[in-house]
């Protein structure tokens, strides 16, 4: 690290009011990604750098580390903090060996989009595509119909029929995120003290919005093809159930997709007991089948919920709502009382995206990464029972009788290796320590996840 470079950090430190460490911390990651810092190369120990540009070696330390956590730079105990050349790791040792991984972020924890070069590319061309006065002209210069504005409503329409679905542009609504058209289905459908019925395994968001909102949550068993129709029928013979809440494309967290005869016998036993279907397929649209949604089965009674969350920006909460037309008063009433109206920025963002196609690009792309990245790990897992279909991107895994998913999950953390228990996903508590959900989709370096897991194989396994 030259009187340049020393010279480049003083004149930053001077010039930018950001925290000093951030300010280290962007300055050194700009000159290694333009290499003028070149790969191998050794950086000034951190007390040497802090008297040169006259701060606290805690200062250099914190900024080293957030270097450390993107694996620009590595420590090697007994020689000292060099450039990343992807060559490099420290076994504790001072040795060096042919591969560097970040000990603090293997997440197999989050299902969520994948951030290929590919994707961004095309989602930053919605920049160039935003006209900041339209948009204020036409979307922020005053409240707008509690439903969405209508070309955003059809954008979604566009949307959910890649997903199977054919209906009217009046029967959906624009939602921040697939979270909140779950709040707002649960209040359209439900009272208080209502009972809703789901797989004994299910998405966390339910359950903790049941809490929330006083409704009682009952899981129902299943078996390869999704919720047992006999059970749900006994269950609802004997017990007053007002809505069943189903994820019958990529089930989270089985990660399984419900067979179409066995969507018709639930939707039997819904008809009979005149229960209100909640149809999650926020995962839906990565799935390729023929098999029609619970809502083209049974459109009177089904409230179907997607977001664009799985396939690109999580962030910009995005979501849309599509309900049974007798349902329009109350969706109308719950968006204004709920939000007023879902953000329009937002909408006309996702807009640009669905009408240019470029959305469907993006999910040609999130598939064939999925299948990739699957094709990895897959060997890791041939000894494991697992459930999961062609393009989810989580595996639900069975432990073997002498195993605990808390322990496994705890211990692979020694790793920087982050996995779910199931305990979160189960209704009822009972196995709620046997199964174990991962995902190939939050972690971006094939080799950090063919590493994790292998660690979760030895810890499942040994």
């Amino acid at each position: 690290m030259g009187n340049d470079i020393i010279s480049i950090l003083i004149k930053e430190l001077s010039s930018t009011f950001d925290p000093k460490y951030r300010i280290i911390y962007k300055c050194i990651s700009r000159l290694i990604r333009e290499n003028v810092l070149i790969p191998g190369s050794k950086l000034l120990p951190h007390r040497q750098l802090a008297m040169k540009i006259n701060v606290t070696s805690v200062t250099v330390s914190k900024a080293y580390k957030e270097l450390e956590k993107e694996g620009l730079i590595i420590g090697i105990v007994g020689k000292g903090t060099f450039v990343n050349d992807g060559k490099l790791l420290n076994d504790g040792e001072g040795e060096f060996k042919n591969y560097h991984r970040n000990l603090t972020s293997i997440d197999l924890s989050k299902s969520s989009s994948i951030h290929t070069v590919e994707v961004l590319n095309s989602i930053a061309k919605v920049k160039d595509e935003v006209n900041l006065a339209t948009m204020f002209d036409n979307y922020l210069g005053e409240y707008g119909p509690e439903l969405g504005f209508i070309e955003h409503r059809q954008s979604g329409l566009n949307w959910l029929s890649h997903s199977g679905v054919k209906g009217s542009v009046s029967q959906i609504a624009c939602t921040n995120g697939a979270q909140h058209a779950l709040l707002c289905s649960m209040l359209m459908a439900t009272n208080s003290g209502d009972t809703i019925v789901t797989d004994d395994f299910t998405y966390p968001g339910l359950i903790q919005i049941s809490k929330q909102l006083g409704r009682k949550v009952v899981g129902i068993s299943s078996d390869e093809f999704g919720m047992k129709p006999s059970e749900l029928s006994d269950f609802c013979s004997c017990n007053s159930c007002s809505t069943i809440y189903l994820c019958p494309q990529i089930q989270n967290p089985t990660g399984l997709i419900m067979p179409e005869f066995r969507r018709k016998e639930i939707v039997d036993v819904c008809r009979e007991h005149n229960i209100v279907i909640i149809e999650d397929s926020v995962f839906g649209i990565l799935s390729e089948t023929d098999i029609q949604p619970i809502q083209m089965i049974a459109p009177e009674r089904t409230m179907l919920i997607t977001s664009l969350s799985k396939i690109f920006m999580p962030g910009l909460r995005v979501g849309y709502l599509y309900f049974p037309e007798t349902f329009t008063k109350k969706a109308t009433d719950l968006l204004r009382d709920t939000c007023w109206m879902a953000s329009p920025v937002n909408h006309q963002v996702a807009s640009i995206l669905i009408n240019s196609g470029r959305a469907f690009e993006i999910l040609k792309i999130q598939k064939n990464e999925i299948l990739r990245r699957k094709q990895i790990v897959e060997g890791s897992l041939n000894k494991i029972n697992y459930t999961t279909s062609k393009y989810s991107p989580h595996y639900y895994l069975q432990l073997p009788e002498n195993k605990k998913a808390s322990v496994i999950v705890e211990n692979l953390k020694n790793f920087g290796v982050f996995a779910l228990t199931c305990a979160s996903f189960s209704v009822s508590k009972k196995n709620k320590d046997r199964f174990i959900r991962v995902s190939i989709s939050g972690h971006n370096d094939d080799r950090d996840l063919l590493f994790a897991f292998e660690k979760l194989k030895t810890a499942i396994l040994s």
